[in-house]
């Protein structure tokens, strides 16, 4: 039983039943109504930790277990038919103007009549492409040409500068082996593909190698890509665990819409020295120890935890609190659809969102927090279980923090560039979940550094829309040339 509690079976049991008294009685049931209604709280505080899952908190997919909840999305149904709405453009496979390989459908005798078609002009053509992919091996021999002059001089011709030995792996076998090892392929089944599918005998070493040297031309890249994100005016912050020999280290990510910058280190507070302008994080408190920053909070965070408060405390201002932010939240998407059609049309005001409507959500916010905070100090100051200091439940701590901290969670009703949620630093974080799950660790402290430079380059790549396979094969011929990405992500930022 609770330390705190009066109840004492011992106590009762000591009682001679011949000379108890009325008053001892009362005193009895007083301890026994006390005893009784603290292990009520403490019972439906247990229950509350057992049912917190990714849904209702912040714990991560990755440890709902066996316990799996039913996925339950944020986003309420729009009503809309499934697939690409009236007016969108769509995304499709469209002829190209040089195809690699054309075959000739020819008619060489009429349906009718049987009749020969070899010397009657062609009237039109009709064309339609395949889109495919040729997997074989491709083996590249370079012949080296030897002369002697008349005047006994030998000349030898010249091999390209990145023909070193006498055989080795072209640039494509290599980028294309360090793109899968990028997407979580295990090693020794990347041996097993490269052998049934390419042809190619190749170790586990060679592979790695292979990944250690793109990762070291790319370092250039990943020190440009950091000092930039530094200074942008709008990032996003994040971490998560991860195991380096065995031992709990952390990925930090630190990105923005255009560029992806990864590290991995053994302290998770590694907070990012010389980050200026906004940044949106999760509301870790090591956070808000960062200098001239202005702070935005994530409120898909502030959501999960009101859903627990709806669901297992039953507590009212928190359904109103979530219906509030839920609607703000579908005024800034049509705002910030509206910020889009605003770039191609400047001289249209699309962006802003009503000024009363601002102010009205400011109003119900304000509302429902001291509605929130009237009822938790009545819980206070009845004080059930006898503490001098009696502990704040969840959901005073939570209307604690959204008053506190009210511009960062409602940054995004004044500037449509402001995001709703912290989702463009999880997203990046959450294959790595993955490869944590295949691989179950790094093996060495390099290995780790190698996936996280990697890992950013790739991420950047895909963001500006680039060739990924493309911009691999520049790494694995040499140093990366920093100017082909970063020209990109100023041109559009």
């Amino acid at each position: 039983m609770n330390k705190a509690s009066a109840f004492d079976l011992k106590s009762i049991e000591a009682i001679d039943p011949a000379s108890v008294t009325v008053s001892d009685l009362l005193r009895i049931i007083q301890s026994m109504a006390a005893c009784i209604k603290e292990l009520r709280e403490e019972n439906a505080e247990l229950k509350r930790r057992l049912g917190l899952n990714s849904t209702n908190s912040g714990i991560p997919p990755s440890q709902d277990g066996l316990n799996k909840p039913t996925p339950k999305s944020l986003k309420k149904p729009t009503g809309k038919a499934f697939g690409g709405q009236k007016g969108h453009k769509g995304n499709t496979l469209n002829h190209v103007a040089a195809p690699d390989e054309i075959i000739d459908c020819q008619v060489s005798a009429c349906e009718k009549c049987d009749a020969s078609l070899d010397d009657i002009a062609i009237t039109t053509i009709e064309e339609r492409q395949e889109f495919d992919v040729i997997v074989k091996r491709h083996v590249r021999a370079y012949k080296k040409e030897v002369k002697i002059c008349t005047c006994g001089h030998t000349n030898c011709g010249t091999f390209p500068d990145h023909i070193k030995s006498h055989v080795q792996f072209g640039e494509t076998a290599k980028a294309v082996n360090i793109a899968l090892i990028n997407n979580f392929i295990p090693l020794k089944r990347l041996v097993d593909f490269n052998k049934q599918v390419f042809n190619l005998s190749v170790s586990e070493t060679t592979l790695m190698s292979f990944y250690s040297t793109c990762a070291s031309n790319l370092t250039p890249l990943y020190e440009t890509i950091y000092k930039t994100l530094l200074t942008a005016d709008l990032k996003h912050v994040d971490e998560s665990g991860l195991r380096v020999k065995k031992k709990l280290h952390w990925i930090h990510v630190l990105c923005n819409r255009h560029l992806t910058y990864f590290c991995v280190k053994e302290n998770r507070c590694f907070l990012h020295e010389g980050l200026t302008g906004r940044v949106v994080h999760d509301g870790w408190k090591p956070y808000f120890t960062i200098p001239q920053v202005s702070h935005i909070l994530c409120n898909a965070h502030h959501l999960r935890e009101l859903i627990a408060l709806i669901d297992f405390d039953k507590e009212l201002w928190a359904t109103q609190m979530f219906k509030l932010l839920s609607y703000a939240h579908r005024l800034w998407q049509r705002t910030a659809l509206a910020f889009g059609v605003q770039k191609e049309n400047p001289e249209k005001n699309l962006f802003s969102i009503p000024f009363k409507k601002v102010e009205h959500i400011n109003a119900c916010y304000d509302r429902i927090l001291k509605v929130g905070e009237a009822y938790h100090n009545d819980r206070l100051l009845a004080n059930p279980s006898g503490r001098k200091n009696p502990k704040k439940r969840k959901g005073h701590c939570l209307i604690a923090r959204l008053q506190k901290y009210k511009e960062s969670v409602l940054a995004f009703l004044s500037d449509p560039t402001i995001p709703f949620t912290n989702n463009e630093a999880e997203r990046p974080l959450r294959p790595i979940k993955g490869k944590q799950k295949i691989s179950g660790c790094f093996r060495t402290t390099q290995g780790a550094d190698d996936f996280a430079i990697v890992r950013s380059a790739v991420s950047s790549f895909t963001k500006q829309g680039k060739d990924v396979m493309d911009e691999i094969r520049k790494a694995v011929l040499g140093v990366y040339p920093v100017q082909d990405l970063l020209p990109n992500y100023q041109s559009s930022a």
